[in-house]
């Protein structure tokens, strides 16, 4: 009977190894296991779903080793997941954002792993909201701004986003968004990112210059002539945490940083 025991554990105690391994590999790849809390504080608890897809990269490669009599290698593309996010918004309705691992995968193919330019996983995760929530605020001020100064049209010739100065940001700033209060999907707002101390956030705001080339010569010198008008409404709703970059075309351009910047 011991002995049967034993021939028993010699079994499983590979296979129970082998299974921690997989398990390990799995939860570390995927993302909204390992970070289902973050997911869970932007895009609220039990209110997103998700599907993923996995793509090869044109942006890095991997370098295998062919076991022939030569022993040669080779660079083939790397691989990358995009996990596709479905979610109820402020509105109630269902918005759709795409978060991926690939600048992760394209910073860790340049970086090596005790670089301080080397982004976590977690830190990875937080860029990508970041990216989503700057779309996001984009769109409530192009609501709030465009879309009550401009007709339909030429308020659709220009897309407003956040971004920010400095060149690439320190990763620990990811870190830091993830724990701020108001970086969450159905809370952030344009002025969060204004007042914030965490980086020199400000609007962008440019049209597409195909776009304005399709309207007529009236529309198109509305939408030129309303430079003056963005701005002054961009100050008053923003007050003294305003800051912007404006394009409308060529020699239709403004920048302001306000007090705070």
């Amino acid at each position: 009977m011991e002995k049967k025991k034993h021939s028993i554990l010699i079994v499983l105690v590979p296979v129970l190894l082998i299974g921690a391994v997989i398990a390990g590999w799995y939860y570390l790849r995927t993302w909204p296991l390992r970070f289902q809390g973050q997911l869970d504080d932007f895009f609220g608890k039990d209110n997103w779903d998700i599907s993923e897809d996995t793509k090869e990269s044109l942006m890095y490669d991997k370098n295998i080793t062919i076991r022939d009599a030569a022993w040669s290698s080779e660079e083939i593309p790397g691989k990358f997941h995009e996990w596709d996010i479905s979610f109820t918004n402020r509105n109630g309705d269902t918005e759709v954002w795409t978060i991926s691992d690939h600048t992760m995968k394209i910073n860790h193919d340049k970086y090596w792993l005790l670089s301080p330019d080397r982004y976590s996983a977690k830190q990875s995760l937080g860029q990508e909201l970041m990216d989503i929530s700057f779309s996001m605020a984009g769109e409530q001020v192009h609501k709030k701004i465009l879309q009550a100064l401009l007709p339909g049209v030429e308020a659709d010739c220009v897309v407003v986003d956040i971004s920010y100065r400095g060149g690439r940001p320190d990763p620990e700033l990811y870190d830091e968004l993830l724990d701020a209060p108001w970086f969450t999907a159905n809370d952030v707002t344009a002025e969060d990112f204004l007042r914030s101390d965490l980086n020199d956030f400000y609007l962008d705001i440019y049209a597409y210059d195909y776009r304005v080339d399709k309207l007529s010569s009236d529309e198109r010198r509305h939408l030129l002539g309303s430079l003056t008008d963005i701005e002054n409404l961009l100050k008053d709703t923003y007050g003294d945490y305003v800051d912007y970059e404006i394009y409308l075309g060529d020699g239709c351009r403004a920048e302001y940083r306000g007090p705070k910047g």
